[in-house]
């Protein structure tokens, strides 16, 4: 199943706004998102993450792929907004680093 994930662009911001559970069947759409955001060619790009009630290792590594796109490009990567589920398995993987706050 394919689901797109929205990319935003305002005044220089890519913000990318994945939802639901980011597993397997998410973590294509969040690489094609991130991509996207960096097509746009911003300052920074936000991850929204307040609508994420689930991530995985596959969702992980999307989420670094899309830190490692925009760190190649100089562009600063944060996520805003995660949940608690997120903001666990950010902590324990040692990426809450990219948390905005």
């Amino acid at each position: 199943m394919r689901r797109d994930i929205p990319v935003e662009y305002v005044d220089g911001v890519a913000t990318v706004t994945p939802t639901g559970e980011i597993d397997i069947t998410g973590a294509e759409p969040l690489r094609t998102a991130f991509e996207v955001a960096i097509g746009f060619g911003p300052d920074r790009i936000r991850v929204r993450m307040g609508a994420v009630t689930f991530i995985d290792s596959t969702g992980l590594s999307a989420l670094v792929h899309g830190w490692r796109l925009a760190s190649e490009r100089g562009i600063p990567l944060t996520v805003i907004e995660p949940g608690s589920a997120v903001v666990r398995i950010l902590t324990i993987t040692r990426l809450d680093c990219l948390i905005e706050g």
